[in-house]
């Protein structure tokens, strides 16, 4: 099933964190991005980036890497190819990119949960600890 332009630009928003990273990662302006979603046409070259961008992000999706997981593999250089993947995709060269996926994360499962509840609720805590130790030296710097 094809996905809209909508859908597409989505999915690049939701891997890539903002509109302005989206546009800059399929090789675009982020006031283009913004065009687009108030009506405009992309032109065939702007379609085709963003669709082999959205091939980019479902691979490593389906090899089981998170956002985060994926947001940094994406800006990470990798032995395998000549640049990072994010350059190469702005650049209209993903065919590569594409190619070397399953290589490097075809052993790769998705993470699976297998710890106790009683280790779940400690790193919770631990969690809200770090979390109200942050609020609190953001409020004292903002004093």
């Amino acid at each position: 099933m094809e996905r809209s332009l909508a859908d597409q630009l989505g999915v690049l928003v939701e891997a890539l964190g903002s509109d302005r990273q989206a546009a800059a990662f399929v090789g675009m302006s982020h006031t283009q991005l913004g065009a687009w979603r108030g009506g405009a046409s992309p032109s065939r070259r702007s379609l085709t980036r963003i669709a082999d961008g959205v091939a980019v992000v479902e691979a490593l999706r389906a090899h089981g890497l998170r956002q985060a997981e994926i947001r940094a593999e994406l800006y990470s250089l990798w032995p395998e190819l000549t640049d990072r993947p994010a350059a190469l995709v702005a650049a209209g060269k993903t065919r590569r990119i594409l190619d070397v996926i399953p290589e490097r994360f075809g052993d790769r499962q998705p993470a699976l949960l297998d710890a106790s509840p009683a280790d779940l609720v400690a790193a919770l805590r631990t969690l809200a600890a770090a979390a109200v130790a942050s609020a609190d030296a953001l409020s004292r710097a903002a004093s």
